[in-house]
Parts: C-alpha cells; sequence; structure tokens
C-alpha cells in the first residue's frame, strides 16, 4: 500500500533530503507567511482606530448584529469611510480591493440577511413578533392549545 520510504509518521529526525525539501520553498512561504501577518495586523490597528475614531464602544457595539445593520447606518458610513480610506492610502487603492482589505457593509448586512432568512428561530420571532394587540397575542395562544387538546386525543395509547 504504501511504497517504500512514505510512512506516514516520521521517527523524529528528518534526513538530508527532508531538509532539502523545506529548505526549497522555505523562502517563498516565509515571505507569505510574513506578508498575510502584516496585512491582518494592519487590518486590526486601523479598525480598531476607525472604531474608537467613530465614537463606538465595544459595549454599544459587541457584534455586527439586527441592531448595527438597521438602526446604525451613520456609524456603518462612518466606520467604513474611515477603514476604506485608510486602506486605500496605507496600501493603494487596488492593492487594497485586490487583498479583500475593503469593508463593505452593504455586502454584509446582505449576508446578515440571509443569516436572518434561514436561522428557523428568528423565523418565527418574526412570525408571532409582530401581533399589535393583547387580544391577538391571546387568541393565537388559544389556537395553539386547542391543536394540542386535540391531538392529545388521537395519540394517546395508554
Amino acid at each position: 500500500m504504501l511504497a517504500r520510504n512514505n510512512d506516514l509518521i516520521t521517527s523524529g529526525g528528518t534526513s538530508a533530503e527532508d531538509q532539502m525539501k523545506i529548505n526549497a520553498v522555505r523562502h517563498e512561504s516565509e515571505e507569505l507567511y510574513e506578508k498575510n501577518l502584516y496585512k491582518e495586523a494592519a487590518r486590526r490597528v486601523v479598525f480598531a482606530n476607525c472604531f474608537e475614531g467613530c465614537g463606538l464602544n465595544h459595549k454599544e457595539v459587541k457584534h455586527f448584529d439586527r441592531n448595527f445593520y438597521y438602526g446604525m447606518p451613520v456609524a456603518q458610513a462612518c466606520l467604513s469611510d474611515c477603514f476604506n480610506t485608510r486602506m486605500a492610502l496605507h496600501f493603494g487603492p487596488t492593492a487594497a480591493k485586490k487583498e479583500g482589505l475593503v469593508l463593505d457593509f452593504e455586502s454584509l448586512k446582505r449576508e446578515y440577511g440571509r443569516y436572518e432568512k434561514w436561522n428557523p428561530r428568528l423565523r418565527s420571532m418574526k412570525d408571532f413578533g409582530h401581533f399589535s394587540s393583547q387580544e391577538q397575542v391571546e387568541q393565537v395562544a388559544q389556537t395553539l392549545i386547542s391543536k394540542t387538546k386535540e391531538a392529545r386525543g388521537k395519540f394517546d395509547f395508554q
């Protein structure tokens, strides 16, 4: 099944041939790794500075949730403008878009909307959360209670 000298695990030490394989790609992978670290660090620092610069704090905006996407358009505009401007100045406008270092809250809002449609808990909360009066709530509750009583008679196996 396995060819000779093709073990799935090593015995601890590496051979000279293995060291040559590692050193052949190390320079390219090391450069790519450092480049990715730099981009991630820049993204985090710029986001933290813009978050604070827009007057937002972590108590108000713990997550990008329904409240943020639908209730805070001014904060979205400020945060995206600050972040995108600083990234464009730092990396260049085309490189920032190419590397995915641009915040697009419209696409994030669409993605969150798809999540809301998919999540069954939120879907049922929307269905039952739009009642305008206590009478409607009581009517739905009585309907559900009567359905439960009818179903108990059908499936009573005692």
